[in-house]
């Protein structure tokens, strides 16, 4: 569970395995420290979280699936 601030996004330029791709970048808070942190997505799951922060819904539960460059999220309301 992140609770996001839709105030503090950012588009930053990421390499990974040599390849340079835009990324975005969101502050969150985790729900169980409030420590503050990054999350950094690319452009399909920026699209789905903007579609929630539009909305007015800042908490949200994101899933992890895979790794490297097999990596996808999965993002719901919480």
């Amino acid at each position: 569970m992140l609770t996001f601030n839709p105030e503090k996004i950012e588009q930053v330029e990421a390499e990974f395995n040599g390849k340079k791709s835009m990324r975005f970048r969101y502050n969150v808070k985790e729900e169980d420290t409030n420590q503050e942190k990054y999350l950094e997505v690319g452009k399909r799951t920026s699209e789905g979280i903007d579609s929630f922060l539009m909305e007015g819904a800042t908490k949200l539960k994101v899933q992890r699936f895979g790794s490297g460059t097999d990596t996808r999220y999965h993002i719901i309301a919480a």
